[in-house]
């Protein structure tokens, strides 16, 4: 067995109107097919894949709080993506990989959600960013 890739996060919301548009306005992922399943829900994709998939829940002890610290994305366009967060007010951190260079933007969904967006070395070299 070879694993090829991470297909999607699941996540369980209890503002699934609110997630949404938190995904579309920030993260720039657009709701698509979702199958008829019982639950209430929303998949949110880039492109043709759908990345994130909500459930609608309550969080109670039939979904106990999972113990996920964070999950990442790989990402371009740092500089449009830092000026989506400040017009928003999203809150946000960020921190370069030692040796890799790599640039992350560290922020959470309006559940708490952690996650990073890392963008190549470069696009953060160019606006002299160094946190």
């Amino acid at each position: 067995m070879e694993i090829k890739i991470l297909e999607h996060i699941n996540l369980i919301t209890s503002n699934l109107a609110e997630m949404e548009k938190w995904y579309s306005d920030i993260l720039e992922l657009r709701k698509g097919y979702r199958p008829p399943f019982s639950s209430r829900g929303a998949w949110m994709y880039k492109d043709e894949v759908p990345l994130i998939h909500l459930v609608e829940g309550d969080k109670s002890p039939r979904f106990p709080i999972p113990q996920m610290e964070h999950f990442a994305m790989r990402a371009s366009g740092l500089k449009e993506f830092l000026e989506r967060l400040k017009l928003k007010g999203i809150p946000y951190s960020t921190a370069r990989v030692p040796v890799l260079g790599i640039f992350q933007v560290n922020i959470s969904d309006p559940e708490g959600n952690n996650m990073h967006l890392d963008f190549p070395p470069e696009e953060g070299d160019a606006m002299q960013l160094n946190p």
